[in-house]
């Protein structure tokens, strides 16, 4: 087919050419035909007419021998009608008639003159000579001329037989000749187009050239012909075949112009309709009268309606309604001679969404008509304002503003920047249950969603979806979700919903939900672009968490401080003040006894001694249990090894060899110090261990049981003072404890580069 389609136009072309070329050759030949036709007719025409004088000059002839022999025999002759010609030899010139009478005797002729008619005599009146040939004045030379004297001269001879009257000698001939040029008298054309024959030889003139006419006829009992050619050729006569024969290659180029230019017309139609359908702008034809004309293929794609639906509704009737005010006043402008208009509105799709559009139109005033041309703005509007939305939320959580503005923001934004109906934040709580902390609505009224009341979650709606799902929900035919929440969405007015998680430190928060009134498809990238303003919220939370663990961090280790404080002095007071003061008492007994009872004062120093010791060890202890001195002198795996020691369960220690500072050992011994001492109070387990390396950068510390697991971080000081600890450090700890397993609590903290 390929083949086919690229030889169609080559075959074409040479019909195209095989045509003009028989047109014009035929033409040619036609032309050439009609040409000879004509100058054939022409020497026609030329030799009948030269005929009828050569008959006149003949019969005068004729009649003026006849008148002649009469005159010399004196009666009429015997026979008239007999004539012999005789030619003679070349001449050049002869303006005489003149006449011999030739006398028939046994010896051969006989030339006889006769001057019966003096010189000079008029002859005009003679009826036979009424017509002579000559000059009137003069018939005859003053003699006849001799027959030796005619030699070498061209003409012919006229002869008449006959007898002129009864006496002797009476019979002879009467001969006349005529010399070469008299016949030219009746070749009045030029002589060298036309020729006088007698019997087939050239008397007077010569036809040269063709195409030749020829005519014959009788006279004085002989055969004459006349022939003659063609008068020369005219510019026309010249000029027509080759007219003829450039015509059809002249058609042929105004042809092929014509079509050529029609076939640029057309190619320059299809690269206009091309360019019309192919456009990924939205091109239109649209009247005053507020309907579209034409529309390329842009429109479909871009606002989902087909052809015949946009060209038989007013196109005000696809504009958003905010919009429609400026778009017809725009549209009177230009109907009253404004030429150009530029303008940006939105058009609804099928689907029920917004598409922002920029318009250029120009306007044909006498034609009615407005060519526009639009192009779909809506994703980088979008991006635009989402970019402007995600600022303003943004900024607001970069100056720390409090979660509520934060979200009464979110929901503000993401409803106007999606179009949507409404705007929800909620929070899941136990039950499990959510609560409305934020709601925006386009239409101010009272949401049937009431604020800070905790709704069951169940059935198939968004909220409930997305707590089970942990992941965006959607649901565009909100008639058919079921649960508690759904009856007060339809209540509220909703007809599809879009949910999406708020993730906050991996563990699931709340929910952003937007709802549009109708059902009807939402866009498909709605739930990423709901992702970005859900991930400022989080961070929002996180940061007000953090803030907040970071306020009650500073207070617990303040009240850790005073406790431990307050615990010190205790301590001190209960145990080695107590002990000091009662050695001091026994001291200053033994001193007032030294005198009066010295064993009794030796026994009081002994006593005072020994409380002395023990408020000594009572320090040391103390000391210990602030900062260890085996820490201090061996290091971390010494003072691990010696708190292994003295644990009531079995404790299995695994320290790498790192070098660490100081402020990172005491975090790592107390971090277990303390993670044991849960273990012991509460783990109820038979074996324990402690793991301290290095990985990905981070100090590890790991301690672990086999006892009952389930540990809750509940609030109280135990994993709480452990994150304190080690959050300090810029430090996390996790915590792995299923019920019935053993616990594992893991220390990372940032080793300093």
């Amino acid at each position: 087919m390929r083949g086919s389609t690229v030889r169609t136009p080559h075959r074409l072309w040479v019909g195209i050419f095989a045509v003009v070329l028989t047109l014009s050759v035929g033409g040619f030949l036609l032309a050439q035909a009609i040409v000879r036709h004509d100058q054939r007719a022409a020497a026609l025409r030329r030799a009948a007419d030269d005929r009828v004088r050569a008959e006149i000059l003949l019969e005068r002839a004729k009649n003026y021998l006849i008148g002649l022999s009469e005159l010399l025999a004196g009666e009429p002759s015997a026979d008239q009608q007999r004539f012999v010609f005789l030619a003679g030899t070349t001449i050049t010139s002869f303006d005489l008639v003149d006449a011999l009478w030739i006398e028939s005797t046994s010896r051969g002729l006989v030339v006889r003159y006769s001057t019966a008619v003096a010189p000079g005599t008029d002859v005009s009146s003679w009826p036979v000579l009424a017509t002579p040939i000559t000059s009137q004045g003069t018939v005859f030379a003053t003699t006849a001329t001799g027959v030796g004297s005619l030699d070498g001269m061209r003409g012919f001879w006229l002869l008449q037989s006959g007898r002129f009257g009864s006496g002797t000698g009476s019979a002879g001939y009467l001969a006349l000749f005529l010399p070469q040029g008299w016949m030219a008298r009746s070749l009045e054309d030029d002589p060298g187009q036309v020729e006088m024959l007698l019997d087939g030889r050239p008397l007077e003139g010569r036809a040269a050239g063709s195409p030749v006419g020829q005519t014959a006829f009788q006279a004085l009992d002989q055969t004459w012909r006349i022939r003659a050619v063609a008068p020369p050729a005219t510019t026309l006569d010249t000029s027509l075949p080759w007219m003829a024969l450039a015509w059809p290659w002249a058609a042929a180029l105004v042809a092929g112009l014509i079509a050529s230019a029609f076939a640029r017309r057309r190619r320059a139609e299809r690269e206009v309709d091309e360019f019309f359908d192919l456009s990924l702008d939205l091109l239109c034809i649209a009247g005053v009268d507020g309907y579209l004309k034409r529309v390329n293929p842009g429109f479909e794609r871009t606002l989902g309606y087909d052809t015949t639906e946009l060209l038989t509704r007013p196109f005000l009737e696809f504009v958003h309604p905010d919009d429609r005010e400026a778009t017809k006043q725009s549209l009177d402008r230009m109907r009253e001679g404004h030429r150009e208009e530029s303008l940006a509105n939105r058009w609804i799709r099928a689907d029920g969404s917004p598409r922002f559009l920029e318009w250029n139109a120009t306007a044909a005033s006498e034609e009615k008509l407005v060519y526009a041309v639009a192009r779909d703005v809506t994703e980088s509007r979008q991006a635009a304002e989402e970019q402007a939305a995600l600022r303003r939320v943004a900024t607001l959580v970069a100056r720390a503003a409090a979660p509520d503005l934060v979200f009464a923001a979110v929901a503000e934004e993401v409803g106007k920047l999606l179009s949507a109906y409404s705007a929800l934040i909620g929070r899941y709580g136990s039950g499990p249950s959510v609560t409305v902390i934020v709601a925006w609505r386009r239409e101010r009224h009272e949401d049937a969603v009431p604020l800070g009341r905790d709704v069951p979650l169940g059935g198939e709606n968004i909220m409930s979806g997305v707590f089970a799902e942990n992941g965006p929900v959607r649901i565009e035919a909100y008639s058919k979700a079921s649960g508690a929440l759904a009856e007060l969405g339809r209540e509220s007015g909703v007809g599809s919903a879009i949910g999406v998680p708020i993730t906050v430190e991996g563990r699931l928060w709340g929910v952003v939900m937007i709802t549009l009134e109708h059902e009807r498809a939402w866009p498909p990238d709605t739930e990423d672009r709901l992702a970005n303003f859900t991930d400022l919220a989080a961070t929002a939370i996180a940061n007000a968490d953090g803030r907040a663990q970071l306020v009650a961090a500073r207070r617990r280790v303040i009240e850790a401080a005073d406790a431990a404080r307050a615990r010190l002095a205790r301590d001190i007071h209960d145990g080695a003040q107590q002990r000091f003061l009662t050695a001091l008492i026994d001291l200053q007994l033994a001193q007032q006894k030294r005198a009066s009872d010295p064993v009794r004062s030796r026994e009081l120093v002994d006593v005072a001694l020994v409380q002395v010791e023990s408020g000594i060890q009572t320090l040391r202890e103390l000391a210990a249990g602030v900062h260890p001195g085996i820490l201090s002198n061996m290091g971390l795996t010494a003072a691990l090894q010696t708190l292994a020691r003295r644990m009531p369960v079995p404790l299995s220690v695994e320290v790498d060899d790192l070098e660490l500072s100081p402020a990172l050992e005491a975090s790592a011994y107390f971090f277990c110090l303390e993670a044991l001492a849960n273990v012991v109070k509460h783990a109820k387990a038979s074996a324990a261990w402690v793991r301290v390396g290095a990985v990905d950068g981070q100090l590890w510390v790991e301690v672990g049981d086999d006892g009952v697991g389930g540990a809750v971080d509940s609030g109280g000081t135990g994993l709480v003072g452990l994150r304190d600890r080690i959050g300090a450090l810029e430090g996390s700890v996790t915590v792995r404890s299923p019920r019935g397993v053993g616990t594992t609590l893991v220390a990372r903290i940032p080793l300093p580069s």
